[in-house]
């Protein structure tokens, strides 16, 4: 057997009744092909992904950082299935660091990231205020993860995780505005759940 035609039926191509010149047309566009360097999109595995996520970090010397790490790669591994993807990208790492902290402009880190396309190019960005308070809580980031993937899987849009981070963010800026007032004026909040008919 040829070497051609060893190379097109790995490739998965029915190669009778074809021309020899058809088939070394065949095989330099599959070694061409093999010689290309892939985007950043082909780097993910062609499933059914439904969420990809971008975890920068400064370094491995951080505990807290490598903390977020370990949950975002334990939980992506152990409870969505196949079907979403995690890179966590630290700076040491400077050719995928400075890509991805260039393209999402990233100040601070860790900084965390996520889209439904590999290419990232419609993204939600969770910074380290949210991820600092996430891990601030057992459990709480672990959730946080589950119900926004849920959210993707159910076919909510990034747009609307993207508003409910932002309406919790002020829920949670309003809480911490009413502790500190009540703190400052010993204002105590009641509420009246009686009802009148």
């Amino acid at each position: 057997m040829s070497n051609e035609r060893a190379l097109a039926i790995a490739a998965g191509v029915d190669i009778d009744g074809m021309s020899r010149d058809d088939l070394r047309k065949l095989v330099l566009a599959l070694a061409a092909e093999a010689k290309r360097k892939p985007t950043v999109g082909e780097l993910w595995a062609p499933e059914d992904i439904r969420s990809y996520w971008v975890l920068l970090i400064s370094g491995t010397n951080r505990p807290e950082q490598m903390q977020i790490a370990r949950e975002l790669l334990t939980w992506s591994a152990l409870f969505t299935r196949g079907s979403s993807r995690v890179l966590c990208i630290q700076h040491s790492d400077a050719k995928a660091f400075n890509t991805c902290s260039a393209q999402f402009a990233t100040k601070e880190y860790p900084s965390l990231y996520l889209a439904t396309s590999p290419e990232m190019g419609t993204r939600v960005h969770i910074p380290k205020s949210l991820l600092q308070k996430l891990q601030s809580s057992e459990g709480a980031f672990h959730d946080f993860l589950t119900e926004t993937h849920t959210a993707l899987v159910q076919d909510e849009s990034l747009k609307e995780i993207s508003g409910r981070l932002l309406k919790d963010k002020a829920i949670h800026l309003a809480g911490l505005a009413y502790q500190e007032l009540k703190s400052i004026t010993g204002l105590k909040a009641s509420v009246d759940v009686s009802a009148k008919f």
